[in-house]
């Protein structure tokens, strides 16, 4: 985890997430110093056991590395699970006193806990002891390979946390294949990130594959959203699982989709049927989806994008 100077981890009242998922009680009070997605997810987590958890995330929303949406209707349903948020505030120090925190604000707020967790995002595991031995190239803090996942020292592969790309298992995963392969004589290259799923677990679950609203709006692409609601699908109603939406986004000048995201309950179970839709054209609406499942909000946003809804208003 990446350490904040001012507040610097003591292990025992200023923790890591790694601390937060090994203390032996439960604390009452918990401030959670950065709201990304290990901090939300462990907000979650401590908010079920009966701590009272508050975020306190510099930026403007929760969430930041999605679109604004998707950190808005997290916050909104956070505040029912008791979690305060309190965005575009930052933290400048910790006071501790007797195994307990004083959480000092840029604003001149101050908020009690028992435990605060910083959650400010990850940094690269490597070691150094190999670099230097090996004479490795590096990429800021992180080890720089190829498309092959390749280092500098031929024959030398790294992959995961060590090459800092996505901190994510799956992403790990993928490299991994990608490695092993050209390491026993094959000839494989990395594709785009930006295909690797991302899942928040929170509650609700959050999801994203390909572009987002907000990077097609910063790279000038003209673009359709097409979204679906949760609300509106039979086999979420029946489950009580009401909440959030999915959108899928469509290049006008390809007339492709090139991205989808997703909030609600169980999401991350869904997010890799989206990468199906990535790339498709409007053939991909002709695909029947057994009815009632939660699976048709796919359906239903994809037609959207094109114009196809049989249940949204028409396009203007």
């Amino acid at each position: 985890s990446i350490e904040i100077p001012s507040i610097p981890f003591d292990g025992q009242t200023i923790i890591s997430s790694k601390e937060a998922l090994s203390l032996e009680q439960i604390p009452n009070q918990m401030v959670i110093v950065g709201g990304g997605v290990i901090g939300c997810e462990l907000a979650c987590v401590y908010a079920a056991v009966g701590t009272k958890v508050t975020i306190v995330e510099a930026l403007t929303r929760l969430i930041p590395m999605e679109d604004e949406w998707v950190g808005r209707l997290i916050e909104r349903e956070f505040k029912k699970l008791g979690i305060d948020v309190l965005t575009s505030k930052k933290v400048t120090s910790v006071d501790k006193t007797d195994g307990r925190a004083k959480v000092n604000l840029e604003s001149g707020q101050t908020i009690e806990a028992e435990k605060v967790l910083v959650s400010v995002g990850r940094k690269a595991v490597v070691d150094k002891e190999t670099i230097d031995v090996l004479g490795l190239k590096m990429n800021g803090t992180a080890i720089a390979v190829n498309e092959k996942m390749e280092t500098s020292a031929v024959g030398v592969y790294a992959v995961g946390d060590a090459v800092g790309t996505t901190y994510l298992a799956h992403g790990a995963f993928a490299e991994a294949r990608v490695a092993a392969v050209n390491a026993t004589g094959g000839d494989e290259k990395m594709g785009d990130y930006g295909l690797i799923p991302r899942a928040v677990y929170t509650f609700p679950e959050a999801a994203s594959i390909g572009k987002s609203e907000e990077t097609c709006k910063n790279e000038g692409l003209e673009i359709s959203v097409g979204r679906s609601f949760f609300k509106a699908n039979g086999r979420s109603a029946a489950h009580n699982e009401t909440v959030g939406e999915v959108r899928v986004v469509r290049d006008n000048s390809t007339s492709k989709i090139i991205g989808v995201t997703m909030v609600g309950a169980m999401v991350t179970e869904l997010i890799a049927n989206a990468r199906t839709l990535i790339g498709s054209t409007e053939k991909i609406t002709e695909i029947s989806f057994p009815h009632p499942t939660v699976s048709e909000v796919l359906k239903e946003s994809a037609e959207d994008a094109f114009g196809l809804s049989l249940h949204n208003p028409p396009r203007s």
